[in-house]
């Protein structure tokens, strides 16, 4: 079972961004399940100060691809941009579990392996980076599919639910095992 561990979400911020990664496991490394950890951590300043909705990093012990991830989310922003943050940032967690993206620590430029090309980050423009392209281009898709299957988050999403504490003692699905 993947481990989960979170700081500075709300209750209802960590029930959605857990679901959300359970989701996405689930469906892009479903035999990585047990051996991926991910770490969510909340700022309500990350947009102000930095410029991003999130990011996601790694750990990596060797040159074989990472299985320890960190996630950073702005928790100011809206429901519907949380979850496509979370969306977008599995993407490129899929991309490096899986050996689709790769690093390249270089001290002149930040450079990446994609999909067996070297490609220099600092070359491109943002959104013409090919794992930047497939993290947009499906974030919509992935939320949509994860609401379809998860009504109570639909609800939610929705406005139907205005109080988060009905989700509070919501039991987690089994396959996540909650680390504090």
């Amino acid at each position: 079972m993947a481990i989960l561990r979170y700081n500075r979400l709300s209750k209802a911020q960590k029930n959605l961004a857990f679901d959300a990664i359970d989701f996405c496991i689930q469906k892009f490394i479903p035999r990585l399940n047990n051996k991926i950890s991910v770490r969510v951590i909340g700022y309500d300043t990350l947009l102000e100060k930095e410029g991003v909705y999130g990011d996601c990093d790694f750990e990596q012990y060797n040159n074989s691809p990472p299985r320890d991830f960190k996630i950073r989310i702005d928790t100011s922003v809206d429901a519907e941009t949380f979850l496509s943050t979370i969306m977008h940032e599995m993407v490129h967690l899929k991309q490096y579990a899986k050996g689709e993206m790769k690093q390249l620590y270089s001290i002149k430029r930040l450079t990446y392996r994609w999909n067996g090309d070297r490609i220099c980050a600092e070359d491109l423009d943002y959104y013409d980076l090919p794992w930047e392209v497939e993290a947009h281009g499906r974030e919509d898709g992935l939320a949509h599919q994860f609401l379809k299957s998860n009504p109570y988050w639909n609800k939610f999403m929705m406005g139907a639910a205005h109080d988060e504490s009905i989700y509070f003692g919501r039991k987690m699905p089994r396959q996540i095992e909650m680390v504090f």
